[in-house]
């Protein structure tokens, strides 16, 4: 700028200092981004993305997101990365591993055979392109990038350039029923569940998968939701879109003060703790479910 400012009519310092100004524009707006999904403050704009109140959110989440003590299973307090990472490792490695379920076919027995042949074409209809694109537009953009690093924005920004080679992608692995390596990459990352975590079962695992991979799970997910007034029996409330989980809390709050009520006999109330059975599930027994329901896995 200044060797502008002293050349006036210098058209190469002009030139430099157009560039320069468009060079410093866009890794400002690459930094912003970067921010703000570290801090992962979504209503922040762009130009209020240097305020104090958005580093220190950035800071107090790097500081929250650190695992900086875990307890072992003799109750000792670890601080050793190294040690703490082992630890994390043959817990998970040791909840998600295979186990062996006996004398389960018999629970086959009492599933209908609802899905019809309609439902099914449905199901392994190929998308077209704008089926793929109502669901990446659907997608939350500020969501968690995978290890490709690529958010849902870059999607939305550069559809017009990129649309056909997505549509081709989606096409050749809905086709084939293969996703290549890669593709269904994950960050897998461990939230808190509770505050003042020391123990590996007070993290909750996930997995930040790549947008393209997004799209798969999300096609899917769309048309299956279609079906599940016939696989889902209508006493199960929780977790099913147009359903209301508090019906159930309800209906066990009447039941414990119907309870207080001396009857002969008397009266027992049991509760039942089932930690995190969906990630227990044998993909094999499930696969068997849907088979016996009428869907071609």
């Amino acid at each position: 700028m200044v060797n502008s400012d002293n050349n006036p009519f210098n058209a190469e310092c002009l030139d430099n200092l157009v560039e320069a100004q468009n060079e410093y524009n866009s890794r400002e707006m690459q930094l912003n981004t970067l921010m703000k999904q570290k801090s992962r403050i979504i209503w922040v704009k762009e130009e209020a993305a240097n305020t104090d109140f958005f580093h220190t959110n950035l800071k107090i989440r790097q500081v929250s997101n650190c695992i900086s003590e875990l307890a072992d299973d003799h109750g000792d307090i670890i601080s050793d990365q190294k040690k703490i990472v082992d630890i994390l490792v043959q817990y998970f490695q040791k909840k998600f591993e295979v186990k062996q379920n006996e004398n389960v076919d018999k629970l086959l027995d009492v599933i209908p055979f609802v899905i019809s042949l309609e439902d099914q074409n449905m199901l392994d209809k190929i998308p077209d392109e704008q089926e793929i694109k109502d669901i990446l537009f659907n997608m939350d953009p500020e969501s968690s990038p995978g290890p490709d690093g690529f958010t849902g924005c870059f999607y939305r920004a550069c559809w017009h350039i990129i649309h056909l080679d997505v549509v081709i992608t989606i096409h050749f692995c809905w086709e084939r029923r293969f996703i290549p390596n890669g593709l269904n990459s994950n960050f897998l990352v461990l939230l808190r569940k509770v505050q003042g975590d020391k123990s590996p079962n007070q993290f909750r695992p996930i997995g930040l998968s790549n947008v393209s991979f997004k799209i798969f799970t999300k096609i899917i997910t769309t048309r299956m939701s279609s079906l599940m007034s016939k696989l889902i029996s209508h006493q199960q409330v929780a977790y099913i879109k147009g359903r209301c989980i508090q019906e159930q809390i309800m209906l066990a709050s009447e039941m414990v003060n119907e309870m207080q009520k001396k009857i002969r006999g008397g009266n027992v109330g049991l509760k039942l703790d089932i930690s995190q059975a969906y990630d227990s599930v044998s993909w094999d027994f499930l696969l068997k479910v849907l088979s016996k329901y009428g869907v071609r896995a």
